[in-house]
């Protein structure tokens, strides 16, 4: 494993939908008529007077967020604009605050006693040669660090994102902004992890770190041409082994976001709703949920 740097918790916000939240952007040619053609990871959900759409995104980018004419033409159509949580609410709750003290071990203990053997030995190697302060970062806290250091290494610095993007337009345009959880709840769930699973949390940061080394391309060509089941088996060589964590992080927060997306859809009014693209592919996601409620979900 390389070297790792821990980094400070601004970051955070990149990471609160899941682990690995952006994506680099492909330097293929650009051929926007032909783009406009293909299916977007966008997708339309008819309620009886209302309806709903649904955007996974890619947290995000390096260049302008990469926003499409079915994007913007959804969100027109929306008077309400959702997130999972706005930049007012994380500052408002310090967020930062939070995730620097409830990353670290309490004063006396360390992570040599909370994870297997060749885990620390692992860790112990990588940070060979700086200072032992890593040793009283949780597992979690390192794996979101050493998934952060290899999107840093492609050039990312968490400035440029679609829902930066729509909520800037939603805050000029005067319109409702809703959200669908506390700024806090991903950092929750991270800080209730049993030493395994937040140890499994740290395993998943190296195979996702590691896969983005040289795959990352290959994720945004799926989310670009909304191709979910090329996006979904590329999820599911990364969180087969981990389903505690697939629970935890993603399913479990669908079900908790279904009943607002409902009640969404029995209301007079469009909904623009911006998820990461994680929650919108494979089973028990959001898309699957609302069928299995009896809505017609349409990709766009």
């Amino acid at each position: 494993m390389k070297r790792v740097k821990m980094f400070g918790p601004g970051w955070i916000f990149v990471f609160s939908f899941t682990l690995a939240g952006c994506v680099q952007l492909s330097k293929e040619k650009q051929h926007p008529g032909k783009q406009e053609a293909r299916k977007s990871f966008l997708w339309k959900v008819s309620g009886s007077n209302s309806v709903v759409f649904l955007l996974g995104t890619l947290w995000s980018t390096q260049g302008p967020p990469p926003v499409n004419a079915k994007m913007e033409e959804a969100y027109s159509a929306s008077s309400i604009v959702v997130v999972p949580y706005t930049i007012e609410e994380a500052v408002s709750s310090n967020l930062t605050e939070q995730l620097k003290s409830r990353g670290k071990y309490p004063p006396g203990e360390t992570i040599r006693g909370h994870v297997t053997r060749p885990t620390f030995e692992t860790l112990e190697a990588s940070f060979k040669g700086t200072t032992n302060e890593w040793e009283r970062e949780r597992p979690w806290s390192i794996g979101l660090s050493i998934v952060h250091q290899e999107l840093n290494r492609h050039g990312f610095n968490g400035s440029n994102s679609i829902v930066g993007h729509f909520l800037s337009k939603a805050k000029a345009d005067k319109k409702t902004v809703v959200s669908l959880e506390r700024p806090d709840a991903f950092l929750n769930i991270l800080s209730a992890l049993p030493d395994i699973q937040a140890e499994w949390c740290l395993l998943q940061g190296m195979v996702e770190s590691a896969y983005y080394s040289t795959n990352l391309n290959e994720i945004v060509d799926a989310w670009r041409s909304g191709d979910v089941k090329k996006l979904d088996n590329i999820n599911l060589t990364h969180l087969q082994p981990f389903p505690y964590l697939t629970r935890k992080l993603t399913i479990d927060r669908n079900e908790a976001w279904l009943p607002r997306i409902e009640k969404l859809l029995a209301g007079q009014t469009n909904a623009f709703v911006i998820v990461y693209a994680r929650h919108l592919v494979g089973r028990e996601s959001l898309i699957e949920l609302l069928e299995l409620k009896g809505f017609k979900v349409e990709q766009l």
